[in-house]
C-alpha cells in the first residue's frame, strides 16, 4: 500500500517537473499564423509557428513536446531532458515528440 502511494507520489512529482520544464521553456507562438498538420496516434493535429520557428524546427534546434493535450515547441535540449526523465517512456513523451517532430519536418518541407 505504501509502495503504491510512494510510486504515485513520485510519478506525480515527475509529471509536475516535466510540465514546469515545458512551461518555462516553451516558445511564444501567440502571433504565429502559419499552420502545419501532423499526426499523433492516428489523429491530425495542427501546429502554428512563425517562419523562424519553422526553420529552427527543420534544423532540429527546437522540438515538439506534449503536455496533456497541448503541444508546445521547446528548445531541443529541453526535449532531450524530458526524454531522459526516469519514467518518461511510460508517459509516452520521448516517442511522442520524436514522431511529431518527423511529421512536422515533412509538413514544413512541403510548405
Amino acid at each position: 500500500m505504501n509502495l503504491a502511494r510512494n510510486d504515485a507520489a513520485q510519478r506525480k512529482a515527475i509529471e509536475a517537473q516535466i510540465a514546469d520544464l515545458i512551461e518555462k521553456h516553451k516558445l511564444d507562438r501567440h502571433k504565429c499564423d502559419i499552420g502545419s498538420n501532423f499526426t499523433v496516434e492516428r489523429k491530425i493535429k495542427k501546429l502554428y509557428a512563425s517562419p523562424l520557428q519553422q526553420k529552427l524546427l527543420a534544423a532540429g534546434s527546437v522540438a515538439l513536446v506534449r503536455n496533456a493535450d497541448v503541444f508546445e515547441l521547446v528548445p531541443a535540449q529541453v526535449a532531450r531532458k524530458i526524454a531522459k526523465r526516469p519514467d518518461a517512456e511510460e508517459q509516452h513523451l520521448p516517442g511522442m515528440w520524436v514522431r511529431a517532430l518527423r511529421s512536422i519536418h515533412m509538413a514544413f518541407d512541403k510548405a
